[in-house]
């Protein structure tokens, strides 16, 4: 996913597990809107980075 939180995703089949990669800012700010939402109250269905806004979905 090209400038969203998501860098790359990956699947390993053999044991069963999803790798999330993400650069470490993106992941920062990911985190940075998840804690204020909750402090408010806020639920979010989806929340999408890009370089220059982002795009979420209040549930």
């Amino acid at each position: 996913m090209t400038g969203g939180v998501l860098d790359s995703f990956r699947t390993d089949s053999t044991k069963g597990r999803e790798k999330l990669l993400v650069s470490d800012s993106k992941l920062r700010l990911y985190q940075h809107i998840q804690e204020y939402a909750q402090r408010n109250n806020i639920c979010l269905m989806t929340l999408n980075i890009q370089s220059d806004h982002i795009h979420f979905s209040p549930n």
